[in-house]
């Protein structure tokens, strides 16, 4: 009996120190177990763990394999914001939007001058939209000739005499030749600044009257306000009017008869200025007149002079030695002139 009880407690001693000796030594056992895991390939070394831990009695549930991590998507880069404009740059102007085709106005016809016997029409297509006469009392010029217009100027011309008419104002000037134009007027040309005017001795001559420019003509105005001269020069007008139905006498100076030349010389002395007695010197007196005709100048013609009272007429003793005449107003463009003479200043 002591025997058994001896070798029991022999044994437990034993089963003791194997115990002890195992929990002294597992860490280390698994340490190096681990470690050649690592080193050996996966299933090699899962199947050496699953031996190891059933040799001790903690198997566990074989853990399934962690999942591969997917790689990690790669972010699409933001697309790049525009560049802020410069602060000193300027904006480009947006297009204006094109009017659909229905609403672009057609543009309208040009104005032209139509020339008729007895007036200049102003024409825009079919529509009339002004006219000036071409004929003054009696015998201002008609008859056929150029005619232009650009703006509200409408331009003809008749013989050797330009007119200018303003579809504004409904004013007309005419443009004498009497400072170097020649010849008939032949052509025009009208532009927004004047007209360009061709005649048949070849000349070809710009008239600008916005710049007081009409090289080689006078001008005249018309119209009922250009009948009366200067206030000052008031009591000439009388006297003009006093000589009005005198019978034409050549050589003559008075009442009873008198002839174009002693016109002229009665007329200026009522107002004390004394002139030559003939025409020929009277073509000489004064200044010539290169600008504007103004009320009181003395046409000169060939042989014959006149005094001018405005509105295209001047006051004339006209007549022969046989068929006689008498002192009336005539117009200025019957009969080809060959300048002016200024003595009133």
């Amino acid at each position: 009996m002591k025997k058994f009880l001896l070798r029991l407690k022999i044994f437990g001693c034993l089963g003791s120190l194997a115990l002890l000796a195992l929990l002294t030594f597992f860490p280390m056992l698994r340490e190096f177990v681990f470690t050649r895991s690592m080193q050996a390939q996966p299933t090699e070394r899962q199947e050496t763990t699953r031996k190891f831990l059933t040799m001790v009695h903690v198997l566990a549930p074989t853990p399934s394999p962690a999942p591969t991590p997917a790689p990690l998507a790669t972010p699409s880069p933001a697309p790049a914001s525009p560049s802020p404009a410069p602060l000193d740059a300027t904006p480009s102007p947006s297009p204006e939007p094109t009017p659909p085709a229905a609403l672009v106005p057609t543009p309208e016809p040009s104005l032209v001058a139509e020339r008729t016997p007895e007036a200049v029409l102003i024409k825009r297509g079919d529509e009339e939209v002004g006219r000036f006469t071409t004929l003054y009392k009696t015998d201002m010029p008609g008859g056929n000739g150029p005619a232009a217009v650009s703006g509200p100027h409408a331009w003809w011309g008749t013989k050797e005499l330009l007119f200018h008419g303003d579809l504004v104002t409904k004013k007309i000037e005419v443009f004498l030749p009497y400072a170097g134009a020649k010849g008939e007027v032949t052509g025009l040309k009208a532009d927004e600044d004047g007209v360009t005017v061709s005649t048949s001795s070849g000349q070809s001559l710009r008239i600008l009257p916005e710049r007081h420019s009409w090289k080689g003509f006078i001008r005249a105005a018309l119209g009922p306000e250009t009948e009366s001269p200067a206030p000052k020069y008031a009591s000439l007008k009388k006297t003009v009017e006093g000589w009005i139905g005198t019978p034409y006498v050549w050589g003559g100076d008075t009442k009873k008869g008198i002839d174009c030349s002693g016109l002229v010389c009665q007329i200026f002395q009522s107002c004390k200025i004394s002139l030559p007695r003939t025409s020929k010197e009277q073509a000489t007196a004064g200044k010539p007149v290169t600008d504007e005709l103004q009320w009181g100048d003395i046409l000169c013609y060939d042989g014959h002079v006149s005094v001018y009272v405005g509105n295209g007429r001047s006051a004339e003793a006209l007549g022969t030695k046989e068929a006689g005449g008498v002192v009336k107003y005539a117009t200025i463009w019957h009969r080809p002139c060959t300048g002016a003479r200024r003595l009133l200043p």
